[in-house]
């Protein structure tokens, strides 16, 4: 990640403005405001719906992936999917016709090259099977997954990590792009998907944190062993690129690049009372992770809470921080997303 924080600043200055200018423009114009949902600027947590969808996979051994996509409007949509390993190499792509209201089953395992990988992989509408250029669905897609352990015979899942794709020119400031609108990167791209911050002023760093809570999680000594998935943590860090050389022969295609972040992690005690622990963090791509690994040998008493915090300083444009946990007793499992907390 780039930490030049003058250029950071000026980059969330302008973010601010666009956002003042887009209060003032729905405000200014009723039926604007009625016909357009708008939508919370930069920096946005994370949905369960999506223009472009986004989800962990995980098939190293002992392990398997199901993902879902459904399609809530009536026209049909062309979807590309690709796998991205933990270091967000593209391993492969496909695209897909998704029927008007149908729905998809998606296998990993079953796709060429991604057996025995783990990472990333991301679902964005384009405007055909043979021109790969990202646009607005008709409406937004959602879906779901789930991670299963083998050797456990218990699994985790829920819905994907969705983002919306927004205007960010025009009259139309913050609002959902128009259905077929291309996703440029300019004028319409897509959410940031990040802890939101209750302070904008990029010129008082200290004013409020960004995080991400794992709201509780097990005593770590009473779950299975953690190398077979007792507990586990996902966090993605990345950069969006539009119409990246990644394709055959160099062809344009949407992508993201790793975007390294250094994060705080603070462990704290069931029953209260100061932090048990605070120690670096630090992610780019996809990290797995478990509580012990986290902790660096720490011995835990008890159950907790966990508290990644993010750095809103420094933030750019197309800066993305998302992750998730599960935790498994024999073949009970649970899992969820990390939770948005932010605090003055």
């Amino acid at each position: 990640m780039n930490v030049s924080f003058p250029l950071k600043a000026v980059s969330l200055q302008r973010r601010m403005t666009v956002s003042v200018l887009a209060l003032v423009s729905v405000l200014a114009s009723s039926v604007t405001a009625q016909a357009q949902l708008t939508f919370q600027p930069f920096p946005t947590e994370i949905n369960t719906y999506g223009d472009q969808l986004i989800y962990f996979y995980d098939l190293r051994p002992a392990r398997t992936t199901f993902l879902t996509v459904g399609n809530t409007s009536a026209s049909d949509v062309v979807l590309e999917i690709v796998f991205y390993s933990q270091s967000l190499e593209r391993i492969t792509e496909q695209v897909v016709v998704l029927p008007a209201f149908g729905a998809s089953v998606v296998d990993p395992g079953q796709r060429q090259g991604v057996p025995g990988t783990a990472g990333l992989v991301v679902m964005t509408p384009i405007t055909s099977e043979v021109d790969n250029t990202p646009i607005v669905p008709p409406r937004p897609l959602v879906g779901g997954f789930s991670i299963v352990n083998q050797t456990l015979g218990a699994g985790t899942g829920g819905n994907p990590f969705g983002r919306l794709a927004l205007n960010r020119t025009g009259a139309d400031l913050e609002t959902r792009g128009t259905p077929g609108a291309t996703v440029d990167g300019v004028n319409v791209v897509y959410q940031n998907t990040l802890p939101a911050s209750p302070c904008f002023d990029p010129l008082v760093p200290a004013c409020g944190r960004s995080s991400l809570t794992f709201p509780v999680y097990f005593n770590p000594n009473t779950l299975s062993p953690a190398d077979q998935d007792g507990n586990r943590l996902f966090f993605a860090s990345f950069s969006d690129r539009y119409a990246a050389p990644v394709g055959p022969l160099g062809a344009a295609r949407f992508n993201i690049i790793p975007d390294p972040v250094e994060t705080q992690a603070t462990f704290y005690n069931a029953s209260g009372g100061p932090p048990l622990l605070v120690t670096a963090l630090t992610v780019s791509g996809v990290r797995f992770e478990t509580l012990q690994g986290l902790a660096g040998g720490t011995p835990f008493t008890s159950s907790g809470r966990l508290e990644i915090t993010y750095p809103f300083a420094g933030l750019s444009d197309s800066d993305n921080f998302f992750g998730m946990a599960s935790q498994s007793l024999g073949t009970f499992s649970i899992g969820q997303r990390l939770v948005p907390t932010d605090f003055p």
